[in-house]
């Protein structure tokens, strides 16, 4: 089908924040395809002496482990391309096929744990150490789903402290009035910690294709008295708007995955309902953004929440 054209960006109110760079300890830019190039690293002095303990002890270093850049290539060696999909084709039309992390085999965990310590933790420790020293202070809340392949860091190319993030199935956001009443009150207790303590400047709605949550509350599959029932009353909303007319750039869309769509502006619009957020919005302080991640393209789409209409990511204003 034809590329989704573009349009709205997706947000209810207007803003952005500029995206600059700062050197490195050797006084030159990381390259524009390191994965290390984050508004975290970027915005670390990586010159700034921090502690850090080994088992001969404690001693003092000056910005990242020496040779962090040989030791980031190494770790790259462990991922490896996976093969296309038999069609080759994501949801919304042809997708490139990158490198993604290697699956592990068998619950490997602890196994995971280990390696994180022994490869990653070095690399990151000076990010995180200061993070640790001075709090976090993130500039967006990123609401998406319990799936487990939806990565929100991977797919924003952000670092440690730089999204806050909750996930709850269907990336639901209940509305205000119905968490007090039927005593949902983890996500709410997010959203208003996120608006009035970090003063996070976006919060996104990222739902995603293939959703189980989704296709429950579409054939109403669900079992009866389950938790997973409660919870998709909360998605009844998303079901009735799901009726209305839908954009040209979603009408070939699955139903499923037009619903999909449909949820997330329902989603967005439920953030409205809570008074800190539409006070923050009316003050211009921020930004609402529904996205939309097809998982077989690998394609992150901006979700119009007036017409349901499905926008391509642009590049950032130069500046």
């Amino acid at each position: 089908m034809a590329m989704p054209r573009s349009g709205s960006a997706g947000s209810v109110s207007a803003g952005s924040r500029p995206r600059g760079s700062v050197p490195t300890a050797s006084g030159q830019k990381p390259p524009a395809d390191n994965p290390c190039r984050r508004k975290s690293w970027r915005g670390h002095q990586m010159n700034r002496p921090h502690r850090s303990r080994s088992h001969a002890g404690e001693h003092t270093t000056a910005g990242p482990p020496a040779g962090w850049r040989a030791r980031l290539a190494a770790l790259l060696r462990g991922f490896r391309p996976r093969p296309a999909t038999p069609t080759g084709h994501g949801i919304l039309g042809p997708g490139a096929v990158g490198a993604v992390p290697r699956q592990r085999d068998g619950d490997d965990l602890l196994g995971g744990v280990y390696e994180f310590e022994q490869r990653c933790a070095p690399l990151v420790r000076p990010v995180l150490a200061e993070l640790a020293a001075r709090g976090q202070r993130p500039r967006q809340l990123f609401i998406t789903c319990a799936d487990s392949r939806v990565v929100p860091n991977l797919i924003t190319a952000t670092g440690p402290g730089d999204l806050f993030c909750v996930r709850t199935v269907g990336n639901l956001v209940p509305r205000h009035v119905a968490a007090f009443a039927e005593g949902d009150h983890s996500v709410g207790a997010a959203v208003e910690y996120a608006v009035e303590v970090l003063g996070v400047t976006t919060i996104a709605v990222c739902g995603h294709s293939d959703c189980g949550a989704v296709r429950a509350l579409l054939t109403g599959s669900a079992p009866p008295r389950s938790h997973l029932r409660a919870w998709l009353r909360h998605a009844e909303p998303s079901l009735i708007r799901f009726h209305e007319p839908a954009s040209p750039s979603t009408e070939e869309l699955p139903v499923a995955e037009r619903l999909c769509v449909t949820n997330v502006a329902q989603q967005v619009e439920n953030l409205l309902t809570y008074p800190s957020v539409r006070e923050a919005v009316q003050a211009g302080r921020l930004n609402l953004v529904g996205m939309y991640f097809d998982l077989a393209a690998t394609r992150v789409y901006l979700v119009d929440p007036d017409r349901y209409g499905l926008d391509p990511v642009r590049a950032p204003a130069a500046g």
